[in-house]
């Protein structure tokens, strides 16, 4: 019977740790979610919003220039789909390079750095 006590806490203990791993994993910190106040997330195509393309171009064109890699990586997807601009591969390749050498990690996934 203490056997089977020993095994039934150790599964239990493997249990709450493996829960604490997944719940750790899936918490995203604040500081890394995109909030309506991004100007960068204006061009986010999960959003499905008609923003202001001249205006979303402007921004995230002086945020990039500003060493933003975020803003970099929202104006390659924008040289990329033709979005306020003429569809541009190679324009939309090099703001991902220049994302990717400001940080942006997603920048570097997408030129698969």
């Amino acid at each position: 019977m203490p056997r089977m006590r020993r095994r039934a806490a150790a599964c239990v203990q493997v249990l709450v740790a493996v829960t604490a791993l997944l719940v750790a994993s899936s918490v995203v910190p604040t500081s890394a979610r995109a909030g309506d106040d991004d100007p960068y997330n204006a061009h986010d195509p999960m959003r499905n919003d008609d923003g202001d393309d001249d205006r979303d171009l402007d921004t995230t064109r002086r945020g990039c220039e500003g060493g933003n890699g975020k803003a970099c990586r929202h104006l390659a997807g924008m040289y990329s789909d033709g979005r306020g601009v003429g569809v541009d591969q190679e324009r939309a390749r090099e703001y991902l390079r220049r994302g990717c050498d400001g940080g942006d990690e997603q920048s570097c996934r997408k030129l698969n750095r």
